[in-house]
């Protein structure tokens, strides 16, 4: 453990637009997600995932069609990244 982290449970708070999610799987720093559902609403998609450790997660994305993002689907693998200090983790 680093210095100064004791054991013991945590709680990680990431805001949805802090993620960014691509279909496929999971590659270096990224978590390996199912897509339960995908919602359009104009300048942003919503995507519920459920991480492979049984979590949800909610990512709000831009929609830029530059970056893709339209392979995603109902059903489908996903990878999630967080950018660089974009978590924060609270003891429990």
């Amino acid at each position: 453990m680093p210095e100064g982290v004791s054991d013991g449970p945590v709680s990680v708070l990431v805001r949805p637009e802090h993620g960014h999610v691509r279909a496929g799987e999971a590659g270096e720093g990224e978590l390996s997600a199912t897509i339960e559902t995908v919602v359009y609403s104009g300048e942003a998609t919503t995507t519920h995932l459920r991480l492979s450790t049984g979590e949800l997660f909610k990512a709000r994305m831009a929609n830029r069609p530059s970056e893709g993002g339209g392979d995603l689907h109902e059903g489908g693998a996903a990878a999630l990244g967080l950018a660089p200090g974009a978590v924060t983790v609270l003891r429990d």
